[in-house]
């Protein structure tokens, strides 16, 4: 089954979903269900009392997702659901048009939805997780086994190395020593404020590489725990930025 996705991704479904159905014989009526793709399957079996144990348990599966209610429910204001959905950060699929007096079809075409939406999801789950699970490369386990202050101290090697390729117009090196910075980058403190350092370290300007200069320097005095020098220093990096912007 195609499924038809007014908001959110195929490729990326949230595993919770909003479904309205036009009536065919009132094109201004709305029918809705919520389906939900459970993360933890229910065996129903568990919950069945002993004495009924042995008959219910052969009729009951396990229960990977489910649609609540299972049989689409008229709605009055569709768009209050739409808007709802949104702010909770559901999926929203058209169903299509539906004769609401049949109800058995109405019950196979949730099944089927259901189904359909609940592949989708599996097979993104599966993807998500082989991406959390893939090995770092070689030279991100290194620095993970180096002390914080031993990576700033690659960082600004590399930093002279980056400034040395931009200079000399050596793309291949540029490329290579940029894509090294950014990996240290992002394997220190959030707090060193870091996020436009390469780009910074690169660009042309006086005002640039002094201020790429000045954070960091105010990295390793946070590494240090010198902490009475960074209020100065905090002053020097908002006069470098003003001036690398006007710079930019």
């Amino acid at each position: 089954m195609n499924l038809i996705f007014d908001t959110g991704e195929r490729e990326s479904p949230k595993g919770h979903a909003l479904v309205y159905f036009h009536d065919r014989a009132d094109p201004d009526r709305y029918l809705v269900t919520y389906l939900v793709i459970l993360p933890v399957a229910i065996d129903p079996s568990r919950y069945v009392p002993q004495a009924l144990a042995g008959r219910a348990s052969r009729e009951l599966t396990t229960v990977n997702a489910t649609a609540l209610p299972p049989i689409p429910e008229p709605v009055d204001n569709l768009e209050q659901l739409r808007a709802i959905a949104q702010h909770r950060g559901d999926d929203v699929l058209d169903g299509g048009t539906i004769d609401t007096d049949e109800v058995e079809r109405l019950i196979y075409v949730v099944h089927e939805m259901t189904q359909a939406y609940e592949q989708l999801y599996r097979a993104a789950a599966d993807h998500w997780a082989v991406e959390s699970v893939a090995e770092p490369d070689t030279e991100t386990v290194q620095l993970l086994l180096m002390s914080e202050l031993d990576r700033l101290e690659e960082l600004a090697r590399l930093t002279g190395q980056l400034r040395y390729a931009v200079d000399g117009q050596d793309t291949r090196l540029v490329e290579e020593t940029a894509t090294a910075v950014e990996r240290i980058v992002g394997l220190l403190p959030e707090s060193y404020n870091l996020r436009d350092y390469t780009a910074l370290v690169q660009a042309p300007g006086e005002h640039s590489r002094r201020l790429a200069a000045l954070l960091l320097d105010r990295s390793f005095k946070l590494c240090n725990e010198e902490y009475e020098a960074l209020a100065a220093l905090d002053e020097q990096i908002d006069t470098e930025r003003r001036l690398h912007e006007r710079e930019s």
